[in-house]
């Protein structure tokens, strides 16, 4: 089966957190893979926006920084737990349709994508506007 684990860097956002955590609930199927954990690494948020997660029906793992380590650091704090095959980061600002991990875990796991070793999922805005999450290789020519 496949196994993903979710890393969410947080810092001061509030409800958005919560509801981020609550659209996975949804859109992890315990037919279709194994969530192992959902890791929440807080950059000393000073607004509540990590209390009470625990509570959530997900395999919550809350890293409480003592300071702002900043997007990189917490980002690699969270993966380090890890033992998943696949790992997903996801701002605490988005949330997940249904099908969206299956979806995206499907395509990962099957034999003619095993050399693709990064995969973005379709952004879509709260009116329903798709919004370009995309760029091609950089190459001299785009950079000047």
């Amino acid at each position: 089966m496949i196994d993903l684990d979710i890393v969410i860097v947080n810092w001061n956002t509030g409800s958005q957190l919560l509801d981020c955590l609550r659209s996975i609930i949804p859109a992890s199927p315990a037919s279709a893979f194994l969530l192992r954990q959902c890791v929440v690494a807080d950059n000393a948020s000073r607004d509540g926006s990590v209390d009470g997660l625990e509570s959530l029906r997900l395999p919550v793992t809350i890293i409480r920084n003592q300071e702002n380590k900043g997007f990189a650091f917490a980002c690699n704090q969270g993966a380090k737990l890890g033992a998943s095959e696949y790992v997903l980061f996801l701002n605490p600002d988005a949330k997940l349709f249904p099908d969206s991990l299956v979806k995206a875990l499907r395509f990962l796991d099957e034999k003619r994508n095993e050399s693709v070793g990064i995969l973005s999922i379709q952004l879509v805005d709260e009116q329903g506007v798709i919004l370009r999450n995309v760029a091609r290789f950089p190459s001299p020519k785009s950079l000047f």
